[in-house]
């Protein structure tokens, strides 16, 4: 299985526009242009897009994904802040943080990959 999430429209301020999935919108994010096609704006604390509980779904089981699984996305960010999290699959999936001046990025709860240092400003 497959989602493709594009930014596509609002259906109104807490949910995004999408064939498939249903996406809650909380702290009132705001779609602008985007590297290709629109993107999701988060400003601040508490801002987030939610898909849902997906517990029989590799997005959010990775013990489920026999074929693996891709995650692909444009990011800019204007400045770090430390424990901010700015992607999450689900308890023991995928998680991708900034801590202490570094991008980390865990997959099932096991290890971590960094990324090499950040500035934060």
């Amino acid at each position: 299985q497959n989602f493709l999430i594009d930014f596509e429209g609002l259906i109104d301020d807490e949910n995004l526009m999408h064939p498939v999935l249903s996406i809650r919108l909380v702290g009132k994010p705001v779609l602008i242009p985007g590297k290709v096609k629109n993107a999701l704006e988060l400003r601040g604390r508490g801002q987030y897009a939610d898909l849902g509980q997906r517990g029989g779904e590799c997005f959010s089981n990775l013990a489920v994904c026999t074929h693996g699984i891709t995650i692909a996305a444009w990011m800019r960010f204007h400045r770090f802040e430390n424990n901010m999290v700015f992607l999450s699959t689900g308890e023991n999936s995928i998680l991708m943080m900034y801590k202490d001046g570094y991008i980390q990025v865990s997959a099932d709860g096991r290890g971590v990959i960094t990324t090499p240092r950040f500035e934060s400003g």
